[in-house]
């Protein structure tokens, strides 16, 4: 059983009352709790994500701080930006299920 999964309630429950922008992660058996990000980490973010736009995949969206869990490595992450098939951003919850071999 996973950290995340042993621990699912309390990460739940720290997320609730964090302030707002706090990004709660895991990585194994740790915690990380960041402040909300500078204006110039705002600043470069736009500027990779203009980059990006040129260049995504037909059928990809791009997503701001999605969690994305790997539960096989135990690990979890809300990322600045990823590009998600628009099939996983239009299911109900908010999980992306892995590609499948």
């Amino acid at each position: 059983m996973s950290f995340y999964e042993q621990h699912r309630d309390f990460i739940e429950e720290l997320e609730r009352i964090a302030p707002e922008g706090v990004r709660i992660e895991w990585s194994g058996d740790t915690l990380i709790m960041q402040a909300p990000p500078s204006g110039i980490h705002q600043l470069n973010l736009a500027q990779v994500r203009r980059q990006f736009e040129q260049h995504a995949p037909d059928g990809y969206l791009p997503s701001e701080r999605s969690g994305i869990v790997s539960p096989d490595v135990s690990k979890g992450r809300e990322p600045d930006l990823t590009y998600l098939p628009v099939n996983v951003l239009s299911e109900p919850g908010n999980k992306a299920p892995p590609p499948r071999p």
